[in-house]
């Protein structure tokens, strides 16, 4: 016996895939609030069962909005919270109010001077040292630099300049010293 045909439309393929996601106002407000309370956008696409991309395609707005929408419903709570004198809180809410919101009259300064020993200015070693390159002097800055030098020298090992004076060619502007220098 021949196989019976069917009569009418062939039936519909099924669709691969999950389904498309459908945004409600249950999703959008969870998405609110997940992101107000600092989830990242992967945490929170997990929780919803979705991709980061569907997240960000369909939820994108309330995304960049969560945080100031918080900010907000925390702040008129607080401050209902500080303008009712029979709440528990209303004096701490009052006071953190007006130290975040009263300007800079209501704030705490709170300030910690350091200073060196004795009071003294504090000083900061960076191990960075100032280097002369004394071939941007002039012959008579680099006597005058000689000068000093011999004398601190002199100082620091409790001698007379004299003994650390000597005859000193100025190298610098000596050609064969180059050549030597170059072997």
């Amino acid at each position: 016996m021949p196989a019976r045909r069917r009569r009418g439309p062939k039936p519909k393929p099924k669709p691969k895939g999950r389904p498309a996601h459908k945004p409600t106002d249950v999703f959008r407000k969870q998405v609110t609030n997940f992101k107000g309370m600092g989830m990242t956008h992967d945490q929170i696409s997990k929780m919803m069962g979705i991709s980061d991309e569907t997240l960000r395609k369909y939820y994108d707005h309330e995304l960049n909005v969560a945080d100031a929408k918080m900010n907000v419903n925390v702040a008129n709570n607080l401050y209902n919270m500080a303008t009712d004198p029979d709440h528990k809180n209303s004096i701490t809410a009052a006071i953190f109010w007006l130290k975040m919101r009263g300007g800079p009259e209501w704030r705490e300064v709170k300030r910690t001077e350091l200073t060196g020993k004795d009071g003294q200015p504090l000083l900061i070693d960076d191990g960075r040292r100032d280097v002369i390159d004394s071939n941007d002097l002039t012959p008579e800055q680099r006597i005058a630099l000689r000068e000093i030098l011999v004398q601190a020298v002199a100082s620091k090992v409790n001698s007379t300049p004299a003994m650390i004076e000597g005859d000193y060619d100025d190298v610098t502007d000596d050609d064969d010293y180059d050549d030597e220098v170059e072997e």
